[in-house]
């Protein structure tokens, strides 16, 4: 489960505007994006900047968290909030951010 920082950032101050107090919030998009395809969507970007991609895959260990989805039915509810940006799309907009940063 996946969130751009603006939906973060969003998430947070809705639950300080509107949030009930004591209450516990949880934060997510409700959709759940393996491992693989997050791979699978950097790969491209990585590739057309020249950066090698290589992946090695270990062994499952005992504590891995298979699946993170969030429900953030009740922050939703209470407040409003609601993701805006896809995860492909934070993602892409990442990869240009941090472009800016290497000046390339």
């Amino acid at each position: 489960d996946y969130l751009y920082v603006s939906d973060v950032a969003a998430g947070i101050a809705s639950v300080l505007e509107k949030g009930r107090l004591a209450e516990t919030y949880n934060l997510g998009s409700g959709i759940g994006v393996s491992n693989r395809e997050i791979l699978a969507a950097i790969t491209p970007m990585l590739r057309e900047s020249g950066c090698e991609v290589r992946v090695q895959q270990f062994a499952e260990r005992k504590f891995d968290v298979k699946v993170n989805i969030l429900d953030s039915t009740k922050l939703q509810t209470h407040t409003g909030w609601q993701p805006r940006i896809a995860w492909s799309e934070g993602l892409r907009r990442t990869y240009v951010w941090l472009r800016t940063l290497t000046n390339e």
